[in-house]
C-alpha cells in the first residue's frame, strides 16, 4: 500500500511539472523550432505566438539568418516584417483640422500630456488623450503670428511666440501676458553700423530646468535671462562665423536636453556649403562647427550637445559633431524633410517629410537602419513630436494631428 502511494505521488508531481511553463529561453526556442513542424496547424500557432513575443526580437533575428529549416526562416521573416510594420499604431487621429492650412510647429509639455499646435490665429492647447482644445493662447496680440516661433516651458507655465512685428511675446497657461520682448535688430552694411533691419524670430526655446529663453533670427541668438540678470547676452552671426563677411539665414535651432547647449542651422546662399555650430550656453562660445551640403529644414539635439541631427532638403539626414567637421549622412532621401526629432533614449529618430504619401520614419542612431516605416499618409507630415517614449504626436500638411503609440509586447506566449 506504501509503495502504490509512493508511486502515486511521483506521478503527480511529474504531471505537476510538466504543466509549470517552460524558461523564457527555452520556450522562445520551442516555439521557433515549432515553425518547421510537420504539420500547418502547429506552425500556425507557433507564428501567432511569435507574432505576440516583440521583446524577442533580436533572438528571432539570429534565428532568421540560422535555422537549419528553410520554413522556419520564411516564417520569421514574416514575423519580423509585421514587428517593423506595426510597430507603431496610430491611437487618435483629428478627421478634419478645424484651423485652416496655417502650418506651424506642434509643442509638448506637462510630460506629454498636453499639445500646443501654432497657427497664424493662435496656439490651440490640446489635451493629448482626445485631441479636444482645452483653451486658446496668443490672442492677447494683434497681427498674424509667426508661424515657425513657438516655445513651450516643460511644465506648461510659460508660452512664447512672435508676430509679424518681430517682437516675442511670454504668456502663462491662462493666456496673461507677462513678457514682451522688443524685435532683434541686424546690421546689414558692415561699413555702416547704423544700417540695420529688423530681424524676425526664426525659433524661440526655453531653456530646460531655468526660466530662460532663447531667440534665434538672422542676427544670430539672444539668450534672456529670468530678472534681475540684467541685459540679455547675444551672440551674432559674425561672432559665431568669423570667416563669413555676408549675410546668412538662420533655419532652425534645438537646445540639448541638459540645458547646457544649443544647436543653430545656417543657409549659406551661393554655392558654399551651409553650416552647423553647438554653442556653449554658459559662456556662449562655440563648442564645434560642421558643414553640411544642402539647406538645413530642422536640426535636434541630443542629450549633452556632442551631436545633432539635421534634416535636409532633398538630400536626407546628416550627424553633425565635433569629429565630423563635414556632416556624415545618415540617411539618403529625395523627400523634402521637414523634421527630425531625437527618440527619449537617443537610440533611434523621428522624420517627416512634405512629399504626399511620404510615410513618418524611424531610424536607427547612429547607423541609420530603418526600424520602422509608417503607412502612406495622402498629405505629407510637417512636424513630428515626441510624447514619451512610447507616443508621438505628427501633424500634416493638411494641419490634421495625429497620435501614435508604440505597440507593446504582451509576451503572453512565455508566461
Amino acid at each position: 500500500m506504501k509503495r502504490l502511494l509512493t508511486i502515486l505521488c511521483l506521478g503527480f508531481a511529474t504531471a505537476l511539472s510538466a504543466q509549470e511553463p517552460a524558461p523564457e529561453g527555452a520556450r522562445l526556442q520551442e516555439l521557433i523550432d515549432q515553425l518547421a513542424a510537420p504539420k500547418v496547424r502547429l506552425r500556425d500557432e507557433a507564428q501567432q505566438a511569435l507574432s505576440q513575443m516583440i521583446d524577442s526580437e533580436p533572438a528571432m533575428r539570429a534565428a532568421m539568418a540560422s535555422h537549419s529549416s528553410e520554413e522556419a526562416r520564411l516564417r520569421l521573416k514574416r514575423i519580423l516584417k509585421g514587428f517593423r510594420d506595426g510597430l507603431w499604431t496610430i491611437e487618435i487621429q483629428q478627421a478634419v483640422s478645424a484651423v485652416g492650412l496655417d502650418r506651424g510647429p506642434l509643442r509638448t509639455a506637462v510630460k506629454g500630456t498636453l499639445l500646443a499646435s501654432l497657427h497664424s490665429a493662435g496656439i490651440e492647447i490640446l489635451d493629448a488623450t482626445d485631441l479636444a482644445v482645452v483653451r486658446t493662447l496668443g490672442k492677447s496680440t494683434t497681427g498674424t503670428l509667426t508661424l515657425r516661433a513657438l516655445a513651450w516651458a516643460p511644465d506648461g507655465k510659460r508660452i512664447a511666440f512672435s508676430n509679424q512685428s518681430g517682437a516675442v511675446m511670454v504668456e502663462d497657461d491662462a493666456g496673461k501676458r507677462l513678457l514682451t520682448l522688443p524685435p532683434e535688430m541686424r546690421q546689414i552694411n558692415p561699413n555702416n553700423p547704423n544700417a540695420k533691419q529688423m530681424a524676425p524670430p526664426v525659433a524661440v526655446e526655453f531653456v530646460p530646468g531655468t526660466q530662460s529663453l532663447l531667440v534665434f533670427t538672422n542676427a544670430g541668438l539672444t539668450l534672456h535671462e529670468p530678472a534681475p540678470a540684467g541685459e540679455p547676452r547675444r551672440m551674432s552671426v559674425k561672432e559665431i562665423f568669423p570667416e563669413i563677411t555676408r549675410n546668412i539665414l538662420a533655419q532652425s535651432m534645438a537646445v540639448s536636453a541638459d540645458g547646457k547647449a544649443v544647436g543653430l542651422a545656417f543657409e549659406v546662399p551661393g554655392p558654399e556649403d551651409d553650416l552647423v555650430a553647438m554653442l556653449s550656453l554658459a559662456d556662449m562660445k562655440v563648442l564645434w562647427v560642421s558643414k553640411i551640403s544642402v539647406t538645413p529644414r530642422w536640426i535636434a539635439v541630443n542629450q549633452d550637445g556632442s551631436e545633432a541631427l539635421v534634416a535636409m532638403r532633398e538630400r536626407g539626414v546628416v550627424r553633425c559633431a565635433a569629429d565630423a567637421p563635414l556632416a556624415i549622412t545618415v540617411s539618403r532621401s529625395i523627400d523634402d524633410l521637414t523634421s527630425v526629432a531625437y527618440a527619449p533614449d537617443f537610440k533611434s529618430a523621428f522624420l517627416t517629410s512634405g512629399r504626399a504619401n511620404a510615410p513618418v520614419r524611424q531610424l536607427a542612431v547612429p547607423s541609420g537602419e530603418e526600424m520602422w516605416t509608417a503607412a502612406p499618409a495622402p498629405t505629407g507630415c510637417y512636424h513630428v513630436t515626441i510624447l514619451g517614449p512610447d507616443q508621438i504626436a505628427v501633424k500634416t500638411f493638411d494641419n490634421r494631428i495625429l497620435i501614435w503609440k508604440k505597440r507593446q509586447s504582451t509576451n503572453s506566449a512565455t508566461r
